[in-house]
């Protein structure tokens, strides 16, 4: 038996967040490479048809051609962040980026 076959079906939206279906936020690593969070801040958010289990919702999954991919529940801290703090953290990880860049070009 085919484990998709006992599945569910529902839309889920993009947003810059996560995606978002039923007020719960999930990732994966294809929708982070395909920078599809920072899409949907940039260019609004879009709907994904997606797959679920009713009984186990920490797992979505995505149809994709020629594979099936899942993506997981984040968890979304409500807590402010000190922007200097926050200004600090994105000049490092820019940092990171263009020494990364650098070193594939040596």
């Amino acid at each position: 038996m085919n484990v998709i076959e006992n599945l569910n079906s529902s839309i889920a939206y993009v947003t810059s967040k996560g995606l978002k279906f039923n007020k719960i936020f999930y990732t994966n690593s294809l929708m982070l490479q395909q920078g599809w969070f920072e899409k949907a801040g940039n260019n609004g958010e879009w709907k994904v048809p997606v797959l679920f289990d009713a009984y186990d919702t920490s797992t979505l999954y995505l149809m994709h051609p020629y594979q099936v991919t899942q993506a997981y529940e984040i968890s979304l801290c409500e807590q402010k962040i000190n922007p200097e703090i926050q200004a600090i953290y994105y000049e490092a990880l820019q940092a990171l980026k263009n020494r990364i860049i650098q070193k594939r070009f040596e």
